[in-house]
């Protein structure tokens, strides 16, 4: 067997386990949303409910749900023409670039604005937040604007496929010591920027890494106040689902770094991590207005069940419509340490 007979191979290869893995993405955005969009016509829109938290869980919902159909084309499209063969790939990979990046800072300022309820509206939490946002945006930034292009690959493959080339050469994702590098010895300072697409992803693993270590804290901090054990507390506090994203993001992050130099497994996880953000932060939210959810708390020697909300930690922003849990301000103060009254 040749080289280019198993080039060839590999990349067919490689290509059906990155389309797989997006229609398995594709399939939970839908699948999710045809399970919750009963639950959010009801505690979001019966009746509808105005506020900087209710628009934003529209944009990211509906934006993460309509969003990614270009995308979808982006895979499956085989019939462009060779004029237009080109410029449409491109378009297609610019939209996809833009998109991922969009979604990702909507999915960021929910969890900021969630982790700025959960420490009792906190300003110093809130600068904190943002600074922590605003760094992660410039290392994207940074990275999208000074690295080699990733719009295509003009790499030749050496054979000819149906549809786009999706495959990542090592100058547009970061450079494997252990792949080839033809390029590398020609242009040094692209393979030196190169490796800013891996950090990018690197700087939204931190921020989420930031988000489950300040929810873990409070979770451990109010753990007394909220009984059954500290892992329904976690669950409840959507650690768990800040645990997923923060694994789903290093997988991302190592297909960059683990596969070899042409392959269209490079970012092969870049669509599911877009959609499980998408998805989980949209659970995270629907769950804040589950009346159905509840806890038992100990106010004055005595255990009761009350509807659990962020309303508990001062939130005047991500919440229930109306206040559902009466807050013994000296009880959430001693557990706390900080000012509970709503």
């Amino acid at each position: 067997m040749d080289s280019l007979q198993h080039s060839a191979e590999y990349y067919a290869t490689a290509l059906r386990v990155d389309t797989a893995l997006t229609l398995a993405a594709f399939t939970v955005l839908y699948y999710d949303y045809a399970l919750t969009v009963t639950s959010e016509i009801q505690w979001y829109w019966s009746p509808p409910s105005f506020s900087l938290s209710s628009f934003l869980f529209a944009i990211s919902r509906y934006f993460g749900l309509l969003g990614p159909i270009p995308v979808f084309f982006e895979y499956v499209s085989t019939d462009f023409s060779e004029h237009s063969y080109t410029g449409r790939c491109r378009q297609f990979q610019l939209y996809h670039q833009v998109y991922a990046i969009t979604s990702q800072g909507v999915v960021a300022i929910l969890l900021i604005l969630r982790t700025y309820a959960l420490y009792n509206c906190s300003k110093r939490m809130l600068v904190v937040l943002i600074g922590m946002h605003i760094g992660g945006g410039i290392q994207c930034l940074t990275a999208v604007l000074t690295g080699k292009s990733v719009l295509t690959n003009d790499t030749s493959l050496g054979f000819s496929i149906p549809g786009c080339n999706l495959a990542l050469t090592n100058d547009q994702s970061v450079q494997n010591p252990r792949s080839p590098r033809p390029s590398c010895h020609a242009e040094h300072h692209s393979c030196r920027r190169g490796i800013h697409l891996a950090l990018a992803w690197s700087a939204m693993l931190w921020f989420d890494t930031c988000i489950f270590a300040l929810t873990f804290w409070k979770a451990i901090q109010v753990r007394r106040e909220v009984a059954g054990g500290l892992l329904v507390t976690i669950f409840r506090d959507g650690t768990v689902y800040y645990a997923i994203l923060v694994a789903v993001n290093v997988v991302n992050i190592l297909t960059f770094v683990l596969t070899p130099s042409n392959s269209p497994l490079k970012g092969t996880a870049t669509t599911l991590t877009n959609v499980l953000s998408v998805t989980l932060t949209s659970r995270l939210m629907l769950n804040l207005r589950d009346p159905s959810i509840q806890t038992r708390r100990h106010v004055n020697g005595t255990s009761r069940y009350e509807p659990w909300s962020t309303g508990q930690f001062s939130s005047r922003m991500i919440s229930f419509r109306a206040p559902t849990v009466a807050v013994d301000t000296f009880e959430m103060s001693e557990t706390t340490g900080t000012d509970s009254s709503v």
